[in-house]
């Protein structure tokens, strides 16, 4: 399941997709026992060059950040940074789970967090974001 895609400086193509979204067959390799040699489940963010080939993957929960629950939403920024949000409802008592953003390079290493998850206190809170979906790069902001 894609739920972005955004284009960098260099006319890559990113994508973020749900890991957790595939059917039982496209994955039967990671069924204990596995089921076929084929197929292992993709990263969730791939980058693609202009002739379609993949060049980069990486993605998922790693130490010092939280991995949004249902991630949503990529930008690159004007620097070449990888932007991911998330939108997952949870116990949060403003209905979101995924109350942040993350910062990576290109290449996946892990340079900033902006929220946590389920600390939002709403729309007044200066330092919990409420389930951000997208992050938007204006034309000529930076």
């Amino acid at each position: 399941m894609t739920v972005g895609v955004a284009v960098d400086a260099q006319d890559h193509i990113w994508i973020v997709h749900r890991t957790n979204t595939y059917e039982p067959m496209e994955i039967y390799a990671t069924a204990k026992p596995p089921a076929a040699e084929c197929c292992f489940p993709a990263p969730p963010v791939l980058e693609f060059d202009e002739e379609g080939n993949l060049i980069g993957h990486w993605g998922g929960p790693g130490a010092g950040y939280d991995w949004p629950n249902s991630n949503h939403g990529i930008t690159v920024d004007y620097k070449g940074n990888v932007w991911i949000g998330g939108n997952s409802r949870g116990p949060d008592p403003h209905g979101y789970h995924d109350n942040m953003v993350l910062k990576f390079t290109q290449s996946g290493k892990f340079l900033m967090q902006i929220g946590h998850p389920n600390k939002s206190q709403g729309s007044n809170d200066t330092e919990n974001l409420k389930g951000p979906r997208e992050i938007v790069r204006r034309q000529g902001f930076r």
